[in-house]
């Protein structure tokens, strides 16, 4: 009735269930096309990108709040 007797399991395909699959890591600058954006010539993080974007989102930011608050509190 049942392939396997009682108390049977079959045996997995991977015999030492203490080793881990090996992991396929890209560049950083290959993983993400965000990071990339902010990695100089070199492929180092640019920190002046990184605070430009910020103070630009932070301005975008408060001049798209206040509209977007009317709209929600209607």
């Amino acid at each position: 009735m049942f392939p396997y007797e009682s108390g049977q399991r079959p045996i997995h395909p991977r015999q030492n269930w203490s080793q881990k699959p090996p992991l396929h890591r890209a560049p950083i600058s290959m993983k993400s096309p965000i990071i990339a954006m902010f990695q100089d010539e070199e492929g180092n993080i640019d920190l002046n990108k990184i605070e430009k974007t910020a103070r630009q989102i932070n301005e975008i930011y408060s001049q798209v709040s206040p509209i977007i608050l009317r709209f929600i509190k209607r």
